[in-house]
């Protein structure tokens, strides 16, 4: 802590060199430097110092300083009551950013829009602060003038209450109090003083010890101007004409130290007419003045003030000659011989010298020389032959000048930004061009300074491309501009903050125009995404829009590239904070929910990869309720529009579905993902909806012990509802004599209008719904309580009976084949293998569940012998020969239930606890092989029958279990 006190250098070294800091630890040595007590001053030096490692400690070390809900001035008094702040007006600057960037932070648009003005106007209070307390200044800063400082620096009004709160308050106390200041004060004026002059316009007087001299001068002038006017008109005499120039220099510097503004301007407006380059005839004394004004400017040029542009004019003129001598081309007299003489007593680096030495100037002067800079520039870009000479000087200028405080610089560019925009939309191309250019060259530059949190600088600075872009016609100027964007970026990236802004809202207009600057923009695009995106988290918005534009274009190669720049867009900010950032990329994910529709199929494809891909390699940083979300959403859109995509498609879809269940615990999200494909059961797309219900299989088979199964159960029976040929069934319930009735009319075919396809997929589903009551029979039965058990049975109960209903109106079913319904089938419609799926399932439902609730097994027993009733009733069934082959298919259907589940299900049971249903058991069972044997030696089909359940060894196993089964039985009577 010495060694820090003595020197911050070498203090930090040593702490270093010691172990007790890491050396690229900012947090750490962030963290030490505030919890132990070190000497102010050193404190104060290290925070100002300009390596940029060192101001990354001094924000972290800011952050720990609480400014919420306090006033500015209270703020900034508790700010430098941790360290004091250095005398350097850029060390003061950086301490000040730091400060604003804080204090914006902490109370974000309670009287400031932006850190920029909170940078202002708290380094506005640092100057009051020194123009009251510093001894050396006479004439103290009164509130008026304060009020005028903060209007022209914020470019609005505060208001006064506000402004005379600040002003008493330092006026009271100032924000600094430690002893350094007050040794300073009494040494020397501070640097803050010259700026105070600076930003009141020439209030006050810089040297009022000698103010006498400016009430000579006032009397005198008029007597020495005439002096040295006529001296000078009535005589060659080199030797006199260069004393009277000198005087004419030293006269100037006086007028201009003690502040006659009038007379100087008078003084300076006779300087440059004598050294006019218009004057047809030159003499000595006319080269001599402009020896005297080159001079001045490089040696005086605080002492010009605002009289600058009749010099600059001059200068201008100067290289004009200069240039064209030196490109060989002859002049028309006299200027060829003003030309030479130019050239003989000028030395072209001079010029040089003066924008040069524009870097000592003080802040008032070099705004001065810039607006007169920008002025005489302005002149020459709109002669019939633009000159680009003093545009250039501008660019040199604003490079000299490049380190100067951030309060002073952003008054710099105010001005040269505008007159650059006049440039850069010029009616030459080649002035554009320069102009761009010369931008491009600065921008490199200043995009290297450090910016801060929540600052514009760097927005300010690159908002000239943006508005040269909006405005020129040459598209080779965009295209210029767009490479400019994309030097930055590669150069840049890492660098840029605010100024991302502007590259994208350069971008954003590219992308609405040719595709040539289209594919520009996509080379910057390239460098911006397969980088961290973190870096342009404020600029969300803009990237938005991006996606927006990138997505309105039609060419193939650009949506696959939006495509890729969402992925990597989400991919990068998920390793983040999800929660902050968890608009922008459900946002962004959206965009490739709008190309699920796309009529480019490598377009979809692409698309419903890459949304999957997103959403499978970061499941871990998706919350629940946000895949709760993005299922409501965006996969509910994605399936919505399967049902005009190509089967490929339906399929891809349908697999990376199964996968993101399957391989990430998302099992908050199953009620919505089977809502999904609940609604693509409604879709007309055949594949898509056997898939849909497909994939609901796969999950429940896999996923059940994460299901809520009240759900889905609602699920499977809505979807049986939305599958159920309720035109069929509605035909069922119609009597008998209807039917005959129709039957007797001999109707056209198609006469009653069906949807045949339609009605033949609901079929098809419906079984497929039917196996799913099975397997949850199979692999979930215990997980079902007992209200969801319940549901489960009373949904296969309807699909029975409703298909048992249909399949014994043999002659609706054959009405209906007449009428054109499922006209490939090479027999009647019917509903077999859906009733008998479902009377499985019932079978297994009831058998399974009665192993632990006896009530059941009587159900079961009783849905046996309906079974069994059934059988019979149809052996008994007399009906002609065009119908006998469908009446024996439903018997065989009987059987095959019978075969494959109940004697099973018999066999394995306790009969003991159905002692009274045994007797009603056997007499079926000992009906059944006489009623069947003679069914099917009456059947001419039964050797060439398709349906070949019941032939020859079927026969003979059926008859030994039946056999069996009656043994059984009987023992049991």
């Amino acid at each position: 802590m010495q060694k820090f006190s003595l020197n911050w250098k070498e203090g930090l070294e040593y702490l270093i060199n010691q172990g007790i800091l890491e050396e690229n630890n900012h947090a750490q040595i962030a963290q030490f430097l505030h919890d132990n007590p070190f000497n102010k001053e050193q404190l104060g030096q290290f925070f100002g110092s300009s390596k940029e490692n060192h101001q990354l400690i001094f924000q972290i070390y800011s952050q720990s300083i609480d400014f919420k809900g306090q006033h500015i001035v209270d703020a900034l008094r508790k700010y430098l009551n941790y360290f004091t702040l250095p005398g350097e007006a850029q060390q003061v600057d950086r301490c000040m950013l730091v400060f604003s960037q804080k204090f914006f932070q902490d109370n974000p648009g309670d009287v400031f829009k932006t850190s920029d003005e909170t940078y202002v106007f708290s380094y506005l209070l640092i100057i009051l602060q020194t123009d009251i307390y510093n001894k050396s200044v006479k004439t103290k800063m009164t509130f008026q003038q304060f009020c005028k400082s903060s209007k022209l620096s914020m470019e609005r009004d505060l208001g006064e209450e506000y402004l005379r709160y600040c002003y008493d308050q330092i006026l009271q106390e100032p924000l600094a109090i430690h002893s350094s200041i007050e040794k300073q004060q009494n040494s020397q004026i501070n640097w803050m003083n010259l700026e105070r002059k600076s930003l009141q316009q020439k209030i006050y007087i810089f040297m009022p010890r000698i103010d006498y001299i400016k009430l000579f001068m006032e009397v005198f002038w008029p007597a020495l101007f005439v002096n040295l006017n006529v001296t000078i008109e009535r005589t060659e005499n080199v030797q006199i004409i260069s004393i009277a120039m000198q005087n004419a220099t030293y006269t100037l510097q006086l007028m201009s130290m003690v502040g006659i503004c009038d007379l100087c301007q008078q003084f300076i407006q006779w300087l440059c007419q004598l050294a006019s380059l218009e004057n047809k005839q030159l003499k000595q004394k006319n080269y001599k003045a402009l020896q005297c004004i080159i001079d001045l400017a490089i040696k005086n040029g605080n002492a010009l003030k605002n009289n600058w542009r009749p010099v600059l004019e001059i200068i201008s003129s100067i290289n004009y000659l200069l240039n064209e001598k030196q490109k060989g081309k002859i002049l028309q007299e006299p200027l060829e011989s003003i030309s030479k003489n130019i050239q003989n007593i000028i030395d072209i680096s001079s010029i040089d010298k003066v924008m040069q030495n524009t870097s000592n100037m003080d802040s008032r002067t070099i705004l001065d020389f810039l607006q007169s800079l920008i002025d005489v520039s302005l002149n020459e870009i709109t002669l019939p032959e633009p000159r680009i000479f003093s545009l250039q000087r501008l660019v040199e200028v604003t490079s000299f000048n490049m380190d100067r405080i951030r309060l002073i610089w952003m008054q710099i560019w105010n001005l040269l930004k505008a007159h650059f925009v006049t440039a850069g939309i010029h009616a030459n191309s080649d002035i554009s061009l320069y102009a761009c250019d010369q931008l491009k060259q600065m921008s490199v530059k200043f995009i290297q300074q450090y910016e801060h949190n929540n600052f514009k600088f760097q927005m300010e600075f690159l908002q000239p491309f943006e508005l040269i872009y909006a405005q020129t016609q040459f598209s080779e100027v965009k295209e210029f501009i767009l490479s400019c964007m994309r030097m930055l970026a590669h150069m840049c990236y890492y660098k840029l903050k605010s100024g991302w802004r502007v590259v994208f809202k350069i971008i954003n207009q590219s992308l609405q125009e040719s595709i040539v600057l289209v594919n520009i923009s996509i080379d910057v695009l390239n460098k911006v995404f397969s980088e961290d995106l973190i870096n342009l988290k404020d600029i969300f918005d803009e990237i938005d829009q991006t996606f927006q534009f990138l997505f309105n274009r039609e060419e193939q190669h650009v949506l696959l590239k939006g495509i890729e720049y969402v992925q990597n867009a989400v991919d990068s900010l998920m390793k983040h904070d999800n929660n902050l950032y968890y608009a922008f990329w459900m946002q962004s994910l959206a965009h490739i929910c709008n190309l699920f529709q796309n009529n480019q199929q490598q377009i979809q494809e692409q698309a419903i990869q890459s949304f999957f891909k997103i959403l499978k390699s970061n499941t871990q940083n998706i919350k629940g309720h946000q895949y709760v979300q993005i299922m409501k959403g965006m996969m509910k859109e994605l399936f919505v529009s399967l049902s005009k995509a190509k089967k490929e498609i339906c399929q891809m879809a349908h697999k990376s579905l199964l996968e993101l269940v399957f391989d990430h615990d998302i099992k908050e999200a199953y009620n919505e993902i089977s809502t999904i494909l609940l609604n693509s059961t409604f879709q007309t797309n055949e594949y898509l909806a056997k898939t849909s219900v497909m994939t609901f299989k796969s999950i429940i088979i896999k996923e059940g012990q994460k299901l809520d199964w009240n759900q889905t159960i609602q699920i499977l029976d809505l979807m049986v509802q939305n599958t159920t040929p309720n035109v069929l069934f509605e035909a069922a319930q119609l009597d008998q004599s209807i039917i005959d009735d129709l039957l007797s009319l001999n109707l056209p075919k198609n006469q009653i209008r069906l949807n045949s396809d339609q009605l033949t997929l609901k079929c098809i589903l419906q079984l497929m719904l039917i196996d799913i009551i099975q397997d949850i029979v199979d692999h979930h039965i215990k997980l079902l309580n007992e209200q969801t058990y319940q549901y489960l049975l009373n949904i296969a109960q309807n699909l029975f009976k409703m298909s048992f209903r249909f399949n014994r109106q043999i002659k609706l079913r054959y009405f209906l084949q007449q009428q054109g319904f499922m006209p490939n089938l090479q027999q009647l419609p019917g509903l077999i293998k859906q009733e008998k799926s479902s009377a499985i399932g019932i079978l297994n439902l009831l058998h399974k569940q009665s192993l632990v609730n006896e009530v059941l097994l009587k159900d079961l027993i009783q849905f046996i012998l309906e079974i069994l009733e059934d059988t019979k009733l149809l052996g008994q069934i007399q009906v002609n020969n065009q119908f006998k082959g469908e009446l024996e298919k439903i018997i065989i259907n009987n059987l095959s239930i019978i075969q494959m589940s109940v004697i099973p299900i018999l066999d394995n049971l306790d009969l003991k606890k159905i002692q009274d249903k045994i007797k009603s058991l056997l007499s079926y069972f000992v009906q059944l092989p006489s009623c069947y044997s003679l069914l099917v030696s009456q059947c001419p089909h039964c050797q060439t029958c398709p349906y070949k359940c019941m032939q020859k060894s079927e026969w003979k196993k059926l008859f030994e279990q039946i056999q069996q089964l009656q043994l059984k039985l009987i023992s049991q009577i």
